[in-house]
């Protein structure tokens, strides 16, 4: 029997944060998130397929450093912008140098999308020396803009950072305390890749919620997506 009722936030301590030497390997999965039914679903883990293209696309796709000098901050269309900017950068050197130029103007939910796109390319691109190095160090500022603004996450950008927090091995006890306890009382909000996002990060990490959450948790898969069937009798 399942006991709901409201459950306390565990003691947590501020892990350390990853350093270019020591980036867990990622895990290899795909899930994608949405905010409802009516909403596109995207993929919380972007990346580009591996094609034949002549030489002048591969250049374009190459992560080659570049600066963001024609992102104005005063402009309306800056936020607009920042968000392009984040999905068209094609490694972590160039996803690292937008974070060192525009990162302070990040919001909550550009930090968990440049995270996502951090845990892409871990995952499915050969990166060399410098590249991790740029990597980590991204990761890094990442996680400190999270922990500064999580607050101002909604349920699917919490979602979308803990799949990332888990496909990159990145173990953060006071930022997911917090994540669980703001999605306990809106686990209903969230779509059911929603919901796998949120769950899986949670296994990669090895960080289990308190039992009440988990009930919570068992109780919206079960009702929404437990198949019923009618009485037969007998």
């Amino acid at each position: 029997m399942l006991h709901l009722g409201r459950w306390q936030q565990p003691s947590t301590r501020a892990s350390s944060l990853p350093t270019p030497a020591v980036l867990p390997p990622p895990v290899r999965s795909g899930v994608v998130c949405s905010a409802g039914r009516s909403s596109r679903r995207r993929s919380i883990i972007k990346y580009r397929p591996s094609v034949d293209r002549t030489r002048k696309d591969k250049t374009k796709l190459r992560d080659a450093p570049r600066n963001f000098n024609d992102l104005d901050p005063d402009s309306p269309q800056f936020a607009g912008r920042l968000t392009t900017e984040i999905n068209s950068c094609n490694g972590p050197l160039q996803l690292s140098k937008l974070v060192q130029e525009h990162g302070e103007r990040f919001s909550g939910t550009q930090a968990t999308m440049t995270l996502a796109r951090l845990a892409a390319f871990a995952t499915f691109q050969n990166l060399d020396e410098e590249q991790v190095t740029a990597q980590a160090r991204a990761v890094r500022r990442c996680m400190i803009m999270l922990r500064e603004r999580a607050d101002d996450c909604d349920l699917v950008s919490h979602a979308r950072a803990t799949y990332a927090m888990g496909r990159l091995g990145l173990r953060d006890n006071e930022l997911l305390s917090l994540i669980t306890s703001e999605a306990y009382d809106r686990l209903n909000l969230l779509s059911p890749d929603g919901l796998a996002a949120l769950i899986a990060g949670l296994a990669a990490l090895d960080y289990k919620p308190p039992q009440g959450w988990l009930d919570r948790f068992t109780l919206e898969v079960y009702t929404r997506y437990v198949p019923r069937t009618g009485h037969t009798g007998g």
